[in-house]
């Protein structure tokens, strides 16, 4: 499309990306890897699992790893701008990364050097291989930096409704049970249409799906930490091997049994 782009640079622990356009905008509500994200322009709004927030240019959004989000866009999709890091947890970088990606946060008002380490790693005065040597300069600096800022009020935002409320609540406290529509339907004592309808409509997303991918990307994480492929199945509550080993792969590109790739 015209007037659309997406400039990568990329290294093993750390991805920046400055993107126009809606190239890679879907099916990334969760990911295994933490993200800090700079909203240029564009109508475009924010869900978190707490409610949706329109965003303004110029907003700095704070997505720990494993944490449900969604960017969705309302106006032209040409417009919508961004600048990303995204960024697995390292030696050099851990004690801010635990310090400063605890929970999704919507921060504005950033001063002009914030702003200036997202932009300025996309100049082309820079080779390509000297834009991975900066990378993670830059990163660190937007790091040190979010301990000084503060969280803001969000100006335009939407709550869930209550059935979407109760659902969240229930999926996070029985994620390691099979966790069926009807399973939630009875114990919330909702139709399964209701549920579905303002599950889909607050969190832009099935709730089956929604269950599928929070699972999967915690079964992800626990295969990484040693624990085996059929004890991550029967953990997060998988009919059968097949079925979880058929979900993990079209999620992740890979077998469950195969070493972990990063990007």
């Amino acid at each position: 499309m015209k007037n659309t782009f997406e400039h990568i640079v990329q290294t093993s622990d750390i991805k920046y990306k400055h993107a126009k356009g809606m190239r890679d905008v879907f099916g990334k509500e969760f990911h295994q890897f933490h993200e800090i994200f700079l909203f240029i322009g564009g109508e475009a709004f924010f869900t978190t699992e707490q409610k949706t927030i329109q965003l303004k240019p110029y907003t700095l959004i704070v997505i720990p790893e494993n944490t449900f989000h969604r960017f969705h866009v309302h106006g032209d999709e040409v417009d919508y701008e961004r600048y990303v890091f995204n960024f697995y947890n390292t030696r050099e970088m851990n004690s801010l990364i635990f310090k400063n990606m605890t929970c999704v946060s919507v921060i504005e008002s950033l001063p002009d050097n914030i702003i200036s380490d997202f932009t300025s790693l996309d100049d082309n005065k820079y080779s390509l291989s000297e834009k991975k040597i900066l990378a993670p300069a830059k990163l660190l600096s937007v790091l040190v930096e979010l301990g000084h800022l503060n969280p803001s009020e969000e100006y335009i935002s939407s709550k869930f409704s209550t059935i979407t409320q109760k659902c969240l609540n229930y999926i996070n406290q029985n994620l390691c049970s099979s966790l069926t529509v009807a399973d939630i339907s009875s114990n919330l004592n909702y139709s399964r249409s209701s549920i579905m309808h303002a599950f889909k409509t607050d969190i832009h997303m099935p709730l089956y799906k929604y269950i599928i991918e929070k699972k999967l990307i915690y079964a992800h994480k626990d295969i990484i930490s040693g624990l085996s492929p059929t004890e991550a199945c029967s953990k997060y509550g998988f009919s059968d091997y097949s079925c979880f080993y058929r979900h993990y792969k079209k999620r992740f590109g890979i077998s469950p049994s195969v070493k972990f790739l990063k990007w």
